[in-house]
């Protein structure tokens, strides 16, 4: 057995790469591919981050023993990771942007122009899109078959994704998708003038720049700084989370709302999987007090929701009791919710098929490092990726379980039909399903099954409210106010 591992020679795992080398992609293929007449299926990896971290030399990020999986197991796949922009880079949206990307867009002739020129903000959508049309133009060269394509992404990764699936552009460039921790309304569409502006006045602010100042000159003062001086305030500052914007031209509407419509997806989907570890919020959870639990149960009630919430979740007495509240809210809201919202629509969908999984690992020595990290946010890519990096981080009991977790991952990408496949396919997301179709990794390390939805009926119609409120609200220009922007700086 042997892979070709291709990357550009002065490119290394942990070496410091500048922006202007951030548009790129890795390939991980079989050396069979070259030689064979059978084009072979390929997974297309997107990593998380918040939008505002993140690349494909990460050593985490390492393909090839996956490829060596697929191998080994007679699956053989190609992988391609894709580099795209992020934070103030690939996320970052204004007024005074708006205006300068109409006015460039307006300077090009209309028989030049581009169905993205006047898009704002979502820059790094634009390098994924390119990515992907990449590999749909050249990817047979290197032995990949262009219809067989399957997306998989963890985090924003997986957000990004449920962002691809809902452009009408993007239709054909993949038909599969596995979703890890993140679907679009996990990071809903922020617009320019409201939630956005507040990136913008920041990084404006911080090198001062006059908040009078007329717009175009802010935009070519931001500009005129070195990316490196970006950079840097960007690694000292508190902001945390990027995403995407509701610029009118990738995205029309609040992703809140349209994630639960089918008629928004490509119709030649046929299989998508989407899922949670069991405690995402458990690396996020040990600050929270009980003015958090306030704030939050501010910004994310519904009227009249109140009570509601106070007997779902609870009234907090300590701040013990708050980081308990904290954790509930942020797993099933913030990410479990979405996650349901992504499967309505995939059931709904005339062709696609449902995949649903829980992660329940605990990897024992994140728990040592961190206590209570539990099945944490991420804990899935120890396992997905089984790489030298990957494996430092796992007991030997735990790295027994890497190939039955790649093993799922490299069915779905390989199957000739999600029909054909041995893997579950869910008929119904709620009232809880006691048939068992949803996948489960195990806190015993083994592969098994469960039900498909572990919230009650009555919390997933509370956060059915919260969100539809919250999606109102924003177009009001209130977005600011409510839903989970509460975890940004600027909330």
């Amino acid at each position: 057995m042997s892979l070709i591992y291709c990357i550009e020679p002065e490119i290394v795992y942990e070496e410091t790469m500048s922006e202007h080398d951030c548009l790129s992609l890795n390939i991980f293929m079989p050396t069979s591919a070259l030689d064979s007449s059978e084009k072979l299926p390929v997974l297309v990896w997107i990593y998380g981050g918040g939008f505002k971290i993140g690349s494909i030399t990460a050593p985490l990020y390492d393909c090839t023993e996956l490829v060596a999986s697929s191998i080994e197991l007679k699956k053989p796949m190609i992988v391609v990771a894709i580099n795209h922009r992020l934070n103030y880079f690939g996320f970052m949206s204004s007024k005074e942007l708006a205006l300068d990307v109409q006015n460039y867009a307006q300077s090009v002739p209309e028989d030049q122009r581009r169905w993205y020129d006047a898009s704002v903000g979502n820059w790094g959508f634009l390098d994924q899109i390119l990515g992907l049309e990449w590999i749909r133009d050249h990817i047979q060269t290197f032995g990949g078959d262009p219809g067989r394509v399957t997306m998989m992404g963890e985090s924003a990764g997986g957000a990004s994704i449920s962002y691809l699936q809902l452009i009408p552009e993007c239709r054909g460039l993949f038909y599969r998708a596995i979703l890890l921790s993140g679907t679009a309304s996990c990071s809903p569409t922020m617009r320019p003038e409201y939630e956005s502006q507040r990136y913008f006045d920041h990084i404006c602010q911080v090198f001062g720049i006059p908040a009078d100042a007329p717009p175009l000159e802010k935009v070519a003062r931001l500009r005129a700084i070195p990316e490196k001086e970006l950079a840097e305030e960007l690694n000292t500052s508190e902001v945390s989370l990027f995403g995407p914007t509701l610029d009118g031209v990738l995205f029309k509407k609040d992703s809140r709302l349209t994630i639960s419509d089918p008629s928004l997806y490509d119709p030649n989907f046929d299989w998508v999987a989407v899922g949670t570890c069991a405690d995402e919020a458990s690396m996020y959870s040990a600050d929270a007090t009980v003015q958090t639990i306030t704030k939050l149960k501010r910004r994310l009630c519904a009227p009249g929701d109140d009570e509601v919430f106070d007997q779902l979740f609870g009234v907090p007495k300590t701040d013990a009791d708050a980081a308990k509240i904290y954790d509930h809210l942020f797993n099933n809201g913030f990410f479990k919710y979405p996650t349901l919202q992504a499967s309505e629509a995939i059931l709904a969908h005339p062709t696609c098929r449902l995949t649903r999984h829980h992660f329940d690992v605990q990897v024992q020595r994140m728990n040592e490092l961190h206590p209570g990290a539990k099945a944490h946010h991420g804990a899935d890519l120890y396992f997905i990726f089984g790489n030298k990096t990957a494996l430092g981080m796992l007991s030997v009991e735990e790295r027994q379980f890497v190939r039955p977790v790649q093993e799922v991952w490299i069915e779905v990408v390989t199957a000739k039909s999600p029909e054909e496949s041995p893997l579950p396919k869910v008929s119904n997301v709620l009232p809880s399903s006691t048939s068992d179709e949803a996948i489960i990794f195990g806190a015993d390390l083994k592969v098994g099954r469960g039900v498909v939805e572990r919230m009650l009926a009555e919390e997933v119609e509370f956060w059915r409210r919260s969100f539809a409120y919250a999606a109102q609200q924003a177009q009001l220009g209130r977005g600011v106010d409510v839903g989970f922007n509460i975890f940004s700086l600027y909330s």
